[in-house]
């Protein structure tokens, strides 16, 4: 196999999970094949789950496609209802967003964002906003050829 190609089975499939309400699967396929500067997850999140807390990013964009199963994704006040073949453009904003799944199977995303530093996603609170690059999980780029 090529190493700029994989294949999703072939990519480790990482576990989540915070208290009841969050959960997900991820596989970081862009990093699997020697991406440098673009991350690309497959993400997996069980009906009732949020695959992560609301967050927004304040200087990298993010981009969400629905590969399978439906959801709603929570945009600001807005709730958007998503399904298969849905595309998302999350720029950088202070508007929080949040992808839930609202469907009775699994929703299956593919998520893109840069991985190059700086990146960070912060989560509003009602008295701050709290940034890190813990949540979600962090890429780190492999070392370039």
């Amino acid at each position: 196999m090529s190493r700029r190609v994989v294949f999703e089975e072939d990519v480790p499939k990482v576990e989540t999970a915070r208290g009841e309400r969050f959960a997900s699967t991820r596989r970081q396929l862009g990093r699997a094949a020697g991406g440098v500067q673009l991350g690309c997850s497959l993400m997996e999140v069980p009906p009732g789950k949020r695959a992560w807390p609301a967050h927004f990013h304040s200087t990298n964009e993010e981009a969400l496609y629905i590969l399978s199963g439906s959801g709603t994704l929570r945009i600001g006040k807005d709730a958007v209802p998503l399904r298969a073949g849905a595309y998302v453009a999350l720029p950088v904003s202070t508007e929080a967003h949040q992808l839930i799944n609202t469907g009775d199977g699994c929703c299956a995303i593919s998520a893109s964002a840069p991985c190059t530093p700086p990146t960070s996603a912060c989560t509003p609170t009602r008295a701050r906003s709290a940034c890190s690059r813990a949540w979600p999980p962090a890429v780190t780029p492999p070392s370039a050829p």
